[in-house]
C-alpha cells in the first residue's frame, strides 16, 4: 500500500507539487563567495606579513649570581662537626650561631689565641700597679730633688747676704787702712814718725786687702758649690723626668706587642673561619652579616679537607644574569638591549620570564675565545622573592625586529648567495 493511497485528489495534486518542485542552482554562487573570501584572506595575508613583526632573538644559557660573591667555607684539611645550630635556607640575623666544628688545627690555634689572651690579661693585672709604684717612686725622689732645690736657693740667698754685708765692712776697713797708710807715708817723708811705724801701717792695709780677697774667694766658692749642688737635683729631677716617660712608653710598647699578638692569633682564626666563638676546644661560627644558609654539609660528623661545609648568601646581595657568547654572536650584542630570562626552575611557560638589560659585554674573549655577558634584573614579575644565585636557564636577547616577508626574503637570499658560492 503507497502513501498517497486514500488521499483526496486535491492532497494527491498538492503532494505531487510539493515533491517534483526542482532545485536551485548555487554553485555559480558558493564559488563566487569563496573566490571573495580567498581573496580576502589573501589580502589579509599579505597585510599581516607586511605590518605584524617578530622579534629576531639570540639565546643564550645563563647562570643567576649575586653582586656580593658567597662566603664558602672549606678547609685544606679534614674538620668534625660538633653541633649545628641553623637548617639550610634559614635566615641568618648578624652574630647568629651556625656550627661548631673542631681539628686538631683548630685547637692549635686556639691554644695560640688563648696562651696570647693570657698574656695580655697577666699584663694588665700586674703591669699598671707596678708602673703605678715605679711612678710613684719616681716621682717621690723628684719632689724631695725639687725640695733640696728650694734649700740650695734659699742658701744662695743667705750666702748672698752675708757676702754683702762682709764685702762692705771688709772694703771699708780696707779703705780705712789704705788712708791710713797715705797720711803716715806724708808723715814719715816729713820725719814726724819712724820708718818702723810706718810699716806697720803697710802691714795693717795688706791684712785688710787679704781679709777682702780671703772673703771674695770664699763667697765665690761656695756659691760655686750652691750652684753645682742646685744643677745637681735639676739633673736628677731631668733623668727622673726621663726614666718616667721612658716606663710609660715602655709600657704602651709592650701593651701594643701583647694586643698585636692576640690580634694576630684572632685573625689567624678569622680569615679561615670567619666570626667565631671559642667553647671547649671548639670553634662556633657565626653569620658576620645578615645572610642566608644557602648549603650545609649533610654527611656525617668528619667533612672531608676542600669539601665544602657551608655556603653564605647575603641578604642583601643584588642578582645578575652572567652569560657567555660565542665570537659569532658576539657582535650582535649591545649594552641596553632588552633580555628575557627563561629560569629552567620555573618554567616559562607557567612563570612567564624575568626582564633585564645587557649591563656589560667583555672587550676582550677568554682563553676560550668566548665572551662574557652581565645582564641586569630589571623587572622579576611572577619571579619576584624566587630567584637565587645558582639558578640556571636561557635568556633571550631582542636584537630587532622584523616582518614575516623580511624573514622570507633573508632566507630566499642567503639560498641565492649558498647557490651563487658568495
Amino acid at each position: 500500500m503507497k502513501e498517497t493511497d486514500g488521499l483526496e485528489p486535491q492532497q494527491y495534486e498538492r503532494h505531487y507539487w510539493e515533491d517534483d518542485v526542482p532545485l536551485k542552482d548555487v554553485r555559480k554562487s558558493m564559488l563566487r563567495k569563496l573566490v571573495y573570501i580567498g581573496a580576502g584572506l589573501f589580502v589579509l595575508i599579505i597585510i599581516a606579513g607586511a605590518l605584524i613583526r617578530f622579534p629576531d632573538e639570540v639565546s643564550l644559557p645563563f647562570v643567576l649570581r649575586g653582586e656580593t660573591p658567597e662566603r664558602i667555607y672549606r678547609f685544606p684539611y679534614p674538620v668534625y662537626i660538633e653541633e649545628r645550630y641553623a637548617e639550610p635556607g634559614s635566615m641568618l640575623q648578624q652574630g647568629a650561631k651556625i656550627i661548631r666544628i673542631t681539628a686538631p688545627q683548630i685547637v692549635t690555634l686556639i691554644s695560640n689565641y688563648r696562651q696570647a689572651e693570657q698574656e695580655l690579661a697577666n699584663y694588665r693585672a700586674h703591669k699598671p700597679r707596678a708602673l703605678a709604684d715605679t711612678r710613684d717612686i719616681v716621682r717621690l725622689q723628684a719632689s724631695q730633688n725639687t725640695h733640696r732645690i728650694r734649700e740650695v736657693a734659699q742658701r744662695q740667698l743667705a750666702l748672698q747676704s752675708t757676702w754683702k754685708s762682709n764685702r762692705a765692712r771688709l772694703q771699708f776697713e780696707l779703705d780705712d787702712a789704705n788712708k791710713r797708710l797715705q797720711q803716715n807715708q806724708a808723715l814719715h817723708r816729713s820725719r814726724d814718725i819712724s820708718a818702723l811705724e810706718l810699716k806697720g801701717y803697710e802691714a795693717a792695709q795688706v791684712r785688710a786687702a787679704d781679709a777682702l780677697a780671703t772673703a771674695a774667694e770664699a763667697y765665690s766658692r761656695d756659691a760655686n758649690a750652691l750652684r753645682e749642688e742646685a744643677s745637681r737635683y735639676e739633673l736628677q729631677n731631668t733623668a727622673l723626668s726621663r726614666e718616667e716617660d721612658r716606663n710609660i712608653q715602655d709600657a704602651v710598647t709592650d701593651s701594643s706587642a701583647l694586643l698585636t699578638n692576640l690580634t694576630l692569633a684572632g685573625d689567624a682564626i678569622r680569615h679561615s673561619f670567619g666570626d667565631f666563638e671559642i667553647m671547649n676546644g671548639s670553634l662556633i661560627l657565626k653569620a658576620a652579616l645578615n645572610s642566608r644558609l644557602s648549603f650545609l654539609y649533610e654527611g656525617e660528623r668528619e667533612v672531608a679537607a676542600s669539601a665544602i661545609l657551608l655556603k653564605l648568601t647575603q641578604q642583601s646581595t643584588g642578582l645578575y644574569a652572567s652569560a657567555q657568547s660565542p665570537p659569532s654572536l658576539i657582535g650582535k650584542l649591545k649594552t641596553g638591549q632588552a633580555a628575557y630570562l627563561k629560569v629552567e626552575t620555573f618554567p616559562a611557560y607557567e612563570w612567564g620570564a624575568a626582564k633585564g638589560h645587557i649591563d656589560y659585554l667583555s672587550l676582550a674573549p677568554d682563553e676560550k675565545g668566548i665572551f662574557t655577558v652581565k645582564i641586569a634584573i630589571d623587572e622579576e614579575r611572577r619571579l619576584a622573592n624566587l630567584l637565587q644565585p645558582g639558578m640556571n636557564g636561557t635568556l633571550a636577547v631582542q636584537l630587532r625586529e622584523r616582518s614575516f616577508f623580511q624573514y622570507f626574503f633573508r632566507n630566499l637570499q642567503k639560498a641565492g648567495y649558498t647557490l651563487r658560492g658568495e
